[in-house]
């Protein structure tokens, strides 16, 4: 654990990477948003496709023992994930608390985006998004692959 708190208090971007994505404004932009981070106290988003309820491989292994680790470096976590409504996996919504919802328009269509909160045994706060014609993958034969 130790290893992993000094290798994320250290952290530093690829700038050769960064170049080949964003524009020199943009850099510049992202640079002063992450120098004006209290690195004090920090809140994380981390947005990943697979989540308790859809596990497809090592994905959803670093996604739920991650956060403990950036709380443990003092970070606020939270990760955001679709909830895959079509999986045999997806849980009943009573076992979910309802957040509420939100709007927005993306390539000329509005959609709407409920919002949900699941807690896991590693007290990791997952925000499930669910959308209409929006992470609505099939899940294969036995509807368990969030990627199919």
């Amino acid at each position: 654990m130790a290893d992993m708190i000094r290798f994320l208090s250290t952290w530093q971007p690829d700038l050769a990477q960064l170049r080949g994505v964003f524009t020199p404004e943009e850099q510049a932009t992202l640079e002063a948003a992450r120098t004006a981070v209290d690195s004090a106290h920090r809140r994380v988003a981390y947005c990943v496709w697979e989540n308790p309820f859809a596990r497809a491989g090592g994905i959803f292994a670093v996604a739920t023992h991650l956060p403990p680790a950036l709380r443990a470096a003092g970070d606020d976590v939270v990760l955001l994930t679709p909830l895959h409504r079509n999986l045999a996996s997806t849980p009943d919504y009573p076992s979910l608390h309802y957040l509420g919802e939100v709007s927005f328009e993306y390539s000329g269509h509005n959609h709407r985006i409920e919002l949900f909160e699941h807690r896991d045994g590693l007290d990791n706060r997952w925000i499930l998004m669910q959308g209409w014609r929006v992470f609505d993958a099939p899940g294969g034969p036995d509807r368990r692959n969030p990627y199919a």
